[in-house]
């Protein structure tokens, strides 16, 4: 099961925080993000696809960067997954960027 935990906020940015407890989750993004952000997987292991594709797996600790608007996935491999998505707010609103949490599906 995938949970939105809590976000922050600076004067220039917001985090949102996912914590993943099941193996073989997928972390859907079907509309993509409208703006380049670093996400930190801080801890577990992931595949990510991006447009259906398969890119690569990635373990934590590791600094991942999506592709704008492109739908993405990311695939538990190991759990507990933790994982922060950055954004600066050239990129909206805090509202706005918090609002991209309720894009985002789980399927099992």
């Amino acid at each position: 099961m995938a949970v939105f935990l809590t976000s922050a906020e600076t004067d220039n940015e917001v985090v949102l925080q996912w914590h993943v407890t099941q193996v073989g989750d997928i972390v859907d993004n079907p509309n993509g993000i409208s703006s380049e952000h670093p996400t930190l997987l801080a801890q577990g292991e992931v595949r990510v696809q991006v447009s259906g594709q398969p890119t690569n797996v990635f373990t934590a600790p590791h600094i991942i960067i999506l592709p704008i608007t492109l739908p993405y996935s990311f695939t538990i491999l190991t759990a507990p997954v933790t994982v922060y998505c950055m954004y600066n707010k050239c990129s909206g609103s805090a509202d706005e960027i918090r609002q991209l949490a309720d894009d985002v599906t789980i399927v099992r």
